[in-house]
């Protein structure tokens, strides 16, 4: 289980070339709602990652399954 003062982000790296972090967000579903807007809004050309820095300061990036991203729309309307 994630540390109470974990700080959640989206790491997102444009064209697979710039990186952009986003965040921090109050927890993991707010970050994971803003990496299913941008796959919808942007879709494939750029690289999604989950970002977690922990109390300690010490950063963890994990991809997303692609499944994650499957039926956007259902699971997460744009607003």
């Amino acid at each position: 289980m994630p540390e109470k003062n974990t700080e959640y982000y989206v790491l997102v790296v444009w064209g697979d070339v710039s990186p952009d972090l986003q965040g921090p967000f109050a927890d993991e579903r707010q970050r994971d709602v803003r990496a299913r807007h941008l796959k919808a809004e942007y879709g494939d050309e750029h690289g999604i990652y989950a970002l977690e820095v922990d109390s300690e300061g010490r950063p963890t990036v994990s991809s997303y399954l692609a499944r994650f991203f499957e039926d956007v729309c259902r699971q997460c309307p744009l607003p």
